[in-house]
């Protein structure tokens, strides 16, 4: 409950990523959460086994690019707090994301739902970048601008690199 109460208050850009514990079993665990939950949301337009495999990826490309950005700008020692707040923070907002993301791919007949879902998703997607960014800019050290610099980056690189393996359409 303690950490759900940490993630909220990241959530609401009240927690700086380092004053998150410096702990493998929290990132374990919520890496693993992570890849959980993008499973479950991949289920609404992939088989089985696909989903699996784009959760792995996605939890995946997160760990890469973040690590790599932070050993390149010279931060190794903020990594696992900086995966631990992103994971964090994603699992909260993508729990709310799924009832929006299903009525959003569904073809339903009521319009009106579907448009409030989208309009539900993006407004839910723009608050994470905006905790992406606010998480980044503490663990590069840098401004707001650059913290939302990277995580534009970072949606857009993992974005691609998913939609590379698994086209839609």
């Amino acid at each position: 409950m303690h950490a759900f109460a940490l993630f909220f208050k990241l959530c609401r850009l009240q927690l700086k990523p380092h004053q998150l514990p410096y702990s493998y079993s929290l990132l374990a665990i919520n890496s693993l959460l992570y890849m959980f939950i993008s499973v479950v949301s991949a289920l609404i337009a992939f088989t089985v086994e696909q989903s699996w495999l784009y959760g792995f990826l996605d939890m995946s490309l997160q760990i890469i690019l973040v690590s790599s950005l932070l050993t390149v700008m010279g931060h190794q020692e903020r990594i696992v707090q900086t995966l631990t707040a992103l994971f964090g923070a994603n699992n909260i907002l993508s729990l709310l994301m799924l009832p929006a993301n299903y009525f959003s791919y569904q073809n339903h007949t009521v319009e009106n739902l579907e448009g409030f879902a989208d309009v539900l998703l993006l407004g839910l997607f723009l608050w994470l970048m905006i905790i992406t960014a606010h998480i980044m800019r503490h663990a590069v050290g840098g401004s707001r601008l650059i913290g939302l610099m990277i995580a534009f980056l970072i949606a857009l690189f993992s974005g691609m690199a998913l939609q590379q393996v698994f086209p839609q359409g």
